[in-house]
C-alpha cells in the first residue's frame, strides 16, 4: 500500500512536467515501477526464506553443542556429590574445575553469581547481554518450574546468540553460566544472499527492459505515428497517412485512421469548391446590384452609399470633398437620328473616357440615362477644376465610330466641393448625411444646367 501511494503522488506531482505528457514517458514510467516492485518482492522472498533456513540451521546446531556442555556439566555434578571429598571443597575450586571444563568447548562464556557480579569470563572483550537481569529471572523461572536446561536470547542487532544456563551444582546453584556465539555463518550467508540478489534484480531488471522495448515498439511507437499523422491533419496536411503493418487492432486503427483521413480530405475539398462557388455568386450578385450593365460604371445606388461613407470620413480626416455632375450634349438627337444602340455606344464611350481620366479613389456612376457623376473625395476647388476639364477635353477628343461615319460627342459639367467647416456644420446643425448629400447634388446639378445655358460643352462651378 506504502508503494501504492507512493506511486501515486509521484504520478501527482509529475503531471506539471512536460515530459510526462507523452504516452511513452508513461509507459516507461509503469513499466520501472512494475519492475522495482516485481524485483523487491522476489528479493524480499528469497532473503527472508534464506535467512530464516540459515537461521534454524544455525540454532539447531548451536542447542546441540549447548545440550553437549550442559551434559558435561551434569557429569561433574554427579561425580562431585558421588565424592567423599566434596563436603571438604571450597566454592573457588569448584568454580576453577567448572571454567576447565567449559574452556574444553566454548570461546566465549561469562559466569555470573547470585549478586549478579562476574565471577569470571573467557575474555574481556565480551560483556553481559541487554537487560540481563530479566533474562535471568526467566532463565531461572523455566528451569525451576519447566526443567529447561537453558534460555535462548538472541541479538539481531550485535548479530550474537546468548545462552543463559542456570547451574545444579552444588555451592553454585544460583549461578548462572552465559554462552556467547557469532553469527558468522548468518553474516557470510547474507553476503552470499547480497551477491545473488544482486544478480536476481539485474536478471528481473533484464526481462522486464526487454519486455517494455517490445511493448513500446509493438503498441506505443504506432500509436505515437498515428497521433503525429493526426497532428498533420490538423495542420492543414490532409495527404498524411498512417502505415499499416500487420493485422491486429493497431493496424485495423491505421486503416480506419487513413480512410477518415481520405474522406475528410475529399469533404474538404467540396467545401473549399462550394465555397468558392458561393463566393463568384456573391461577386456577381455584388457587380449586378452596383454596376450598371450597360457601362460597368457603379451605379446611382453605390454612388450614394459611398457619398455617405465619404463624408463621414471627411470628418474625422479634416479633409473636402468634390462632385461632379455629367451630362451628354444633345443625347437625344444621338438616339433620334442613329437609333438606341448608336446611342448605347455612346454611352460607353464617354463612360469609359470619364473612368480614364479619373483617379482610382475617385467614384464613377451613371447616375441615370445619359447623366454621369463623379465623386473625388480629398479634392479642393483647383484639383476639381482641373479633374472636370480633363474630363471635358478627353470626351472631346475622343470619336466614336458608326456605320454612319465618326461622331464628336461633348458634355456639360457641373461641380461643387464642400470644405470642411461646410461637412461639420452642417453634421452639426442637422446630424444628418442625407441632407448634406441632397446640397450637393442640388448645386453641382445647378451648375450643370448653367453650363448648357452658357453654350454647352463647358464646366461651371456651383
Amino acid at each position: 500500500m506504502l508503494i501504492l501511494y507512493c506511486f501515486q503522488k509521484g504520478i501527482t506531482k509529475m503531471k506539471n512536467i512536460k515530459l510526462m505528457n507523452k504516452i511513452g514517458s508513461k509507459v516507461v514510467l509503469i513499466y520501472l515501477f512494475l519492475m522495482t516492485v516485481s524485483t523487491l518482492s522476489a528479493v524480499v522472498m528469497i532473503f527472508e526464506n534464506q535467512t530464516d533456513l540459515i537461521s534454524e540451521n544455525s540454532k539447531i546446531k548451536l542447542e546441540l553443542k549447548v545440550e553437549n556442555l550442559i551434559n558435561s556439566m551434569e557429569q561433574f555434578s554427579k561425580s562431585m556429590l558421588e565424592d567423599s571429598m566434596f563436603s571438604t571443597r571450597n566454592k573457588t575450586e569448584l568454580i576453577r574445575e567448572l571454567i576447565e571444563i567449559i574452556s574444553a568447548t566454548e570461546e566465549n562464556f561469562i559466569l555470573v553469581n547470585e549478586l549478579n557480579e562476574i565471577e569470571a569470563r573467557s575474555s574481556n572483550k565480551i560483556s553481559l547481554p541487554a537487560d540481563f537481569e530479566s533474562h535471568k529471572i526467566k532463565a531461572m523461572a523455566n528451569y525451576q518450574f519447566s526443567g529447561e536446561s537453558f534460555f535462548l536470547e538472541i541479538d539481531s542487532k550485535n548479530m550474537k546468540t546468548y545462552f543463559l544456563i542456570p547451574l545444579g551444582i552444588p555451592l553454585l546453584e544460583k549461578y548462572i553460566l552465559i554462552l556467547a556465539y557469532e553469527l558468522q555463518e548468518i553474516k557470510s550467508a547474507s553476503t552470499v544472499l547480497y551477491k545473488q540478489s544482486f544478480i536476481t534484480v539485474f536478471i528481473f531488471m533484464l526481462i522486464n527492459l526487454i519486455f517494455g522495448l517490445i511493448h513500446y515498439r509493438m503498441v506505443v511507437s504506432p500509436v505515437k505515428e498515428i497521433y503525429n499523422i493526426s497532428r498533420q491533419i490538423a495542420s492543414g496536411n490532409f495527404d498524411a497517412r498512417a502505415k499499416v503493418n500487420g493485422s491486429d487492432e493497431l493496424a485495423e486503427l491505421s486503416r480506419s485512421f487513413n480512410f477518415m483521413a481520405r474522406t475528410l480530405k475529399e469533404r474538404f475539398e467540396n467545401v473549399l469548391n462550394e465555397r468558392d462557388t458561393v463566393l463568384k455568386q456573391k461577386e456577381n450578385i455584388e457587380i449586378m446590384a452596383n454596376k450598371d450593365e450597360l457601362t460597368g460604371l457603379y451605379n446611382r445606388r453605390y454612388l450614394f452609399s459611398k457619398m455617405e461613407s465619404e463624408l463621414s470620413k471627411s470628418v474625422n480626416e479634416n479633409s473636402s470633398i468634390g462632385f461632379l455632375m455629367l451630362d451628354i450634349d444633345y443625347f437625344k438627337n444621338f438616339n433620334d437620328t442613329y437609333g438606341h444602340q448608336i446611342g448605347d455606344e455612346v454611352l460607353k464611350s464617354v463612360a469609359k473616357q470619364i473612368e480614364k481620366q479619373s483617379r482610382d479613389k475617385d467614384v464613377v456612376a451613371r447616375y441615370g440615362g445619359e447623366e454621369f457623376s463623379v465623386l473625388l473625395p480629398h479634392t479642393d476647388e483647383r484639383g476639381l477644376k482641373i479633374a472636370a476639364e480633363r474630363i471635358r477635353s478627353s470626351v472631346e477628343n475622343a470619336k466614336v465610330e458608326s456605320k454612319k461615319g465618326v461622331m464628336n460627342v461633348t458634355i456639360s459639367i457641373g461641380g461643387t466641393i464642400v470644405d470642411r467647416e461646410v461637412i461639420n456644420t452642417a453634421l452639426s446643425a442637422n446630424k444628418s448625411v442625407s441632407k448634406l448629400m441632397n446640397l450637393m447634388i442640388y448645386f453641382a446639378d445647378t451648375a450643370l444646367y448653367t453650363a448648357k445655358d452658357n453654350g454647352r460643352n463647358r464646366f461651371e462651378m456651383g
